[in-house]
């Protein structure tokens, strides 16, 4: 017995080949024990701190068959976790393949750091996994019913084909029949017509001829003989001319049509029916939610709505973009700034000297930057509601602008550029797009979006491409990342759009917000679990709590 089947039953038993069935399990021997043998296992020397839970048909096999010794060496236990490699082992791997790693632990301190909201959003990874393989096995099912309703189609119109040709073939038979029959009355009577008048010319030469010889052996008279003769002569004269004009003009009738050659091309052109071949054709799979999936966070209560600002409160025309800051206000960027409180909702305004900001980003000590295309980057003063110190080391095109680690990113057409309070060009990034929307992650992932997909790249310069799918229609308006990495996107079409938790790994979208109007832009606190999103083109700005 082997695989799931070996779980049911009592390991210890089984070496001494014997079947009895499995009452509990033993973590540190990752084996299945029988109530016997786990009398025996609790009194050992070796094994009696050994931990054992019941062994319950709830739970799957597959958990228990999860190796929890090592393999690589002589199956010693787990003990050491390294943060580097992000990897388990036991004390002989620590020797042997982490000996240089700075960051090892013990599994049991790394233990401490597994939180409930990890744990959760494992088992979304994998059911997302789990879903997206439905999704595949489900495009692969309904290609083979393709498959199937492609060669009944085809055999379809290859029978079609041959009675089209049998029926074109019926007609043309028919058609050649009429033909024929024409051309032979045709030929006929014109042949006849000829023989019919040339007999005629004949027996009247002949009677001329008669005429001749009688008249020269019976009559005397010269002269008469004389006139005669010079008058059939005229005659002859006029016959042998048409004779020689006739003959000039002769012809013999033969039934002529195109050449069959054309059968050989006919067949190899038929014959191409026959090139039946396999082609593969990209496809992709369906971004739906399953059942258990498809509610949003706010129909799970999961997401609770805070505040909701219209731009005319501010006395805007329309937001741009916001942040949130670490005192609870939101800092709404356009042709001026406006500073709103959320907890006593007022207002206030930062007078700019540059004509226009496009992005705007907060840091951890409540720093807030505006990016101004064209112009550059500023420090904003919000404590004194003042525009302070340009940070840019040069002019240029200004879009984007994020905050980590005391480092500045902010874009010039397709490069992201990286530089430090000191205007100091830390390194210079290139994109495979010009990015129209840019957020950064607590560890060296940046995403940028073109509107139509995302690509997650590193500080090293790799790209790797979320395998999100947009539907035709769609378009991402927004892009930002929450505390713990995970990314969330505005996408809208015909002007209803959603908010969408996006697994990087699948590009699955999990819905979070749902039926807004033209959302166009989201923003997380730099520290809480809340975002901002704009919508109905810049006129309303709404604040959420994520609960979980």
């Amino acid at each position: 017995m082997t695989g799931a089947s070996t779980m049911k039953f009592c390991k210890p038993c089984g070496r001494e080949g014997e079947d009895k069935r499995a009452h509990s399990w033993c973590n540190d021997c990752s084996e299945p024990l029988c109530k016997k043998c786990l009398k025996y296992h609790r009194k050992g020397k070796t094994t009696e701190k050994h931990k054992t839970i019941p062994y319950l048909n709830r739970f799957y096999s597959s958990v228990f068959e999860i190796p929890t010794k090592c393999h690589t060496h002589n199956y010693k236990k787990f003990s050491i976790y390294c943060i580097h490699h992000d990897q388990i082992g036991c004390a002989s791997c620590l020797q042997d393949l982490h000996i240089e790693c700075e960051e090892v632990i013990s599994i049991k301190k790394a233990s401490q750091s597994l939180t409930t909201p990890a744990i959760v959003d494992l088992q979304r990874r994998i059911l997302d996994c789990s879903l997206i393989i439905s999704k595949i096995i489900e495009v692969y099912q309904k290609n083979l019913s393709s498959i199937s309703e492609q060669k009944n189609k085809y055999r379809e119109k290859v029978s079609k084909v041959r009675k089209d040709l049998n029926t074109c073939l019926d007609e043309l038979e028919q058609n050649v029949d009429r033909k024929l029959d024409d051309c032979d009355t045709i030929c006929k009577d014109e042949i006849e017509k000829s023989i019919k008048d040339l007999a005629t010319r004949k027996s009247k030469s002949e009677s001329w001829h008669t005429a001749i010889e009688k008249l020269t052996e019976n009559e005397d008279d010269k002269s008469r003989i004389f006139a005669v003769i010079k008058t059939i002569d005229h005659l002859q004269v006029e016959e042998e001319s048409f004779l020689s004009k006739f003959q000039e003009d002769l012809v013999a009738y033969e039934l002529f049509s195109s050449p069959f050659d054309f059968i050989e091309t006919i067949e190899s052109m038929l014959a191409t029916i026959a090139n039946i071949k396999i082609e593969k054709i990209k496809t992709t799979v369906q971004q739906s939610s399953n059942t258990q999936q498809i509610d949003t966070y706010i129909q799970q209560g999961k997401i609770h709505l805070l505040h909701k600002i219209s731009s005319s409160k501010l006395e805007m025309i329309a937001f741009g973009k916001a942040c949130l800051t670490m005192d609870n206000r939101i800092v709404f960027v356009e042709y001026q700034l406006r500073v709103y409180d959320i907890s006593s909702s007022s207002v206030h305004t930062i007078q700019l000297k540059s004509v226009w900001s496009s992005d705007i980003t907060c840091d951890l000590k409540n720093n807030v930057y505006v990016s101004f295309p064209g112009d550059g980057i500023y420090n904003i003063d919000i404590m004194n509601l003042n525009e302070e110190y340009r940070i840019n080391t040069k002019q240029g095109g200004y879009q984007q602008v994020k905050h980590k680690n005391g480092l500045l990113y902010t874009n010039w057409n397709d490069k992201i550029v990286l530089f430090n309070q000191q205007k100091t060009i830390v390194k210079t990034l290139e994109c495979i797009f010009k990015p129209v929307f840019m957020c950064v992650e607590n560890s060296d992932g940046i995403y940028i979006s073109d509107g139509k997909s995302i690509i997650r790249m590193t500080e090293t310069g790799s790209h790797n491409i979320i395998p999100t799918i947009m539907e035709m229609g769609e378009a991402i308006t927004g892009l930002d990342v929450d505390g713990q990495g995970q990314l969330y996107a505005c996408i809208y079409t015909d002007e209803v759009g959603t908010v969408v938790r996006i697994n990087t790994t699948t590009g699955y979208r999990e819905p979070v917000l749902e039926n807004l109007v033209t959302p166009c832009y989201i923003a997380f606190h730099p520290t809480k679990n809340m975002f901002l999103v704009i919508t109905d083109r810049g006129k309303e700005c709404s604040v959420y709590l994520v609960t979980n």
